[in-house]
Formats: C-alpha cells, structure tokens, sequence
C-alpha cells in the first residue's frame, strides 16, 4: 500500500518556519497589548476631529469608516464591488470625485488603490478604481496613488488570474495547487526576511506587537491549515481557503502603509469588500473611528458623507 507524508510534510517547506503562539501566549500578548493600546491613544489623542454630516451620498459604495491613528492621521476606507456600480438618487457623487477633492484639499494625502503595481488602472473592472486614477492623473496627482494588490509580485499574472478567475477543476492534483499557490508565499518569505517584518523604529509598540506577533504568525498558520486539507478537500473548497488567505496577505500590506509614522497625515483606502471588512478588524483595535461605520448595498441605501475638520 502507498504511503503518503503527512499533508503538512508533503505540501510545505521543510524548513523550521516560525509556529503560531499557543492560545495562552495569544492571551498573554492581546492582554499586554490591549493595555498599551490604551495608554498609547489616552497619550497621543491630542487633536479632535469634528465631522458635519453632508448631503452629498458616495455612488457604488458599499461601506464607508473613518478612523484617527495617534491623534493626527486620518484614514477613510471605501468599500465597493468591483464589478458593479450604481448612482445614488439624491446628491450623488462619484467615489473619484469625493477622492479627487480630499487630495486637492491636502498635498499630504495619499491613496491606496487595490489595484497591482504597474499595471494600467484603466484595464481593472472596478468602476472606482478607473475613475480615481483617470481623475488623479488629470490634476497631476498620480504619484497620490499607493498600489496595494501584492498578489502578482507572489504568485505571478498567470497564478493571480488562475486563483481569482478561473474554477480549480476536480481533476487538479493536490501537488499543483501547494506548488502554484502555497508554496510562493514561503520561497518569497525565505528569500527576504524584510517582507513580512517591520522597522520598529516607525511604528507604534502596540502596532509592531499586533503585526509581528499575531498578524504574520496567522498567515503563515493559514497556508499551513490549507496544506493539511490538500488531499481531503476538493479543489473548489481549496480554492475558497486560498482567495481567503492571500486576501489576507494583501491586508498585512495595507496595515503596514496605513500605520507606518510618517508625514502622512491622511489615507483614503478603496478596496473590496472582503478586504474591506477584514482590515476593519484591525483598525477597530489599532485605532480610534469617528462617527458612523456605515454598510450599503444599493442605490436605494447609499453612503452619506461627512466633512471632517480638525480643531
């Protein structure tokens, strides 16, 4: 009879990679952690922030929040569908229109597209997306514009393309999908330590601890506990776990720009809703939202905006 390794032997690195913390350093690290994080914005909140509710309502979007990170850097995540668009009844304004006017009010601010470095914006199916490059490009603010989608650099155009817009078929081995779609992430993390690690000196202690500590011990943990389905579940259940974990990745990206120090002071992030609602997570424990997290659907329900000043 065959004998086969175990998934986790046959599928991944045979290298001593870093395991999760146990569930007691888990609780030991968030404790610690949520005390700092409570010292720190008790610290640092210094500035307010005043949002006077607008008439205006964001097209296409599906979810709107605001978050204040050390007092003094705002962030605004949009979150749309990226093959779908609607225009709102009443006052409606573009999600490029809205953003387009947030640069031009402030030199400083940056904008996080997911959206592949290098690659054409107007060659992407999100409406928002198009439109907001287009619309920065005419000002002469493109160098505004902070490509956030890292799954090309990992898994190649072909890899990406397979994962997201094709179906795995049944036949598919469980040896291509670790080789395609597993095994990238380990060779890129072996080949350069800097990818998934950061320059303390430029983030907060309580950042540092999150992403460091828990954040990258997940990701690694999460192409693990693929791996070890491999043989026992078919190639689409497979598929749906890995778009789940390179999502993930991406999201590590993002939080590493959005909470790095610097002379930023303002992020507006335009991402799926899947990203979306993952990175919210993240920012409810590392920052402090101001005024109302909102989530829509449609033309009939759309997103109010608010006009932030600081005082």
């Amino acid at each position: 009879m065959e004998e086969f390794l175990s998934p986790e032997e046959e599928f991944l690195p045979s290298e001593n990679l870093e395991q999760p913390m146990t569930p007691g350093e888990a609780d030991a690290v968030f404790e610690s952690f949520l005390k700092q994080l409570d010292q720190e914005k008790a610290r640092r909140f210094h500035e307010h922030l005043v949002l006077v509710e607008d008439k205006q309502e964001l097209n296409s979007a599906t979810a709107f929040s605001q978050y204040v990170l050390h007092g003094r850097r705002l962030i605004t995540m949009i979150g749309e569908m990226h093959d779908h668009s609607w225009v709102c009844g009443s006052h409606p304004v573009s999600v490029a229109d809205y953003i387009t006017e947030t640069v031009k009010r402030n030199e400083l601010c940056r904008v996080m597209l997911e959206l592949n470095p290098g690659v054409d914006a107007a060659t992407v199916g999100s409406e928002a997306i198009r439109d907001t490059a287009t619309s920065l490009h005419k000002i002469g603010r493109s160098g505004a514009i902070v490509p956030v989608d890292v799954r090309r650099f990992f898994l190649g155009e072909g890899g990406q393309h397979m994962l997201y817009n094709t179906a795995f078929p049944p036949s598919m081995h469980p040896e291509e999908i670790a080789n395609l779609f597993i095994e990238p992430f380990f060779k890129k993390a072996r080949e350069d330590a800097g990818l998934f690690s950061l320059a303390r000196d430029e983030y907060s202690e309580a950042t540092a601890l999150y992403l460091v500590r828990t954040y990258v011990p997940r990701l690694k943990d999460n192409f693990r506990v693929t791996a070890r389905h491999l043989r026992s579940q078919p190639p689409s259940e497979i598929q749906k776990m890995l778009k789940d974990n390179w999502k993930e990745v991406v999201d590590f990206y993002i939080l590493r720009e959005l909470l790095k120090e610097g002379e930023t002071d303002e992020y507006v992030l335009v991402v799926g809703d899947m990203h979306y609602a993952h990175i919210q997570k993240s920012l409810d424990l590392l920052t402090t939202t101001i005024g109302p997290n909102q989530t829509h659907k449609g033309a009939g329900d759309c997103v109010k905006l608010f006009i932030t000043y600081r005082v």
